[in-house]
């Protein structure tokens, strides 16, 4: 396997039924990235048609709104993959939390985002009557249950995996200190 398997800390509280800090650090760098990454993507071609109207503290203000909320959507991101280590056995989840983790993260975001590209209109049909956003999901969830069964089959996916979320620490680092100077934005912007 690509990754340690978790091991025993000696209890039965809740502390046990979580992964390593390491493990955690290297699939929320993966939600971060991904989540900071569209929002500045979606935000730079809105810059130019906001600066007629808008000063540049303004847009800054705007920005900072933005990373706060992309930091709260990853802490929930991580918190639902969190809890899924708690309710799942073991072997399931919290002995693979990064192959694992990294997968559904790239899977259902990638997913909720191509909705927001290409299909913000609800009421689109692709496949007979079905929403479109349903038919994106499942396909999400396909794509997921390939991956998954392609890293248990060949091993230098799942380490290709691991190491891409480990190597993404560094973005998730540099996501932190945006979002801190983010808050002081904000902070300074209401109390001031």
């Amino acid at each position: 396997m690509p990754e340690t398997r978790h091991r025993n800390r000696g209890g039965i509280g809740m502390l046990s039924k979580l992964p390593r800090a390491d493990a955690v650090l290297s699939v929320f760098a993966v939600i971060s990235t991904i989540t900071y990454s569209w929002t500045l993507v979606a935000f730079s071609g809105k810059v130019q048609a906001w600066s007629r109207f808008l000063n540049l503290g303004e847009i800054l203000a705007i920005y900072s709104y933005s990373l706060l909320t992309d930091f709260i959507e990853s802490i929930i991101f991580l918190s639902l993959l969190l809890f899924l280590c708690i309710i799942l056995p073991p072997r399931c989840m919290l002995d693979v939390f990064t192959l694992r983790g990294t997968i559904i993260a790239v899977c259902l975001l990638s997913a909720m985002i191509f909705n927001l590209v290409f299909y913000t209109n609800a009421e689109i049909t692709l496949i007979g009557t079905l929403p479109g956003w349903l038919v994106i999901f499942v396909c999400a969830l396909i794509i997921m249950a390939l991956f998954d069964l392609l890293s248990r089959k060949v091993p230098s996916i799942a380490s290709a995996l691991v190491r891409f979320a480990g190597q993404l620490k560094f973005f998730l680092y540099i996501f932190l200190f945006l979002s801190l100077l983010a808050l002081v934005v904000v902070a300074a912007r209401n109390l001031g």
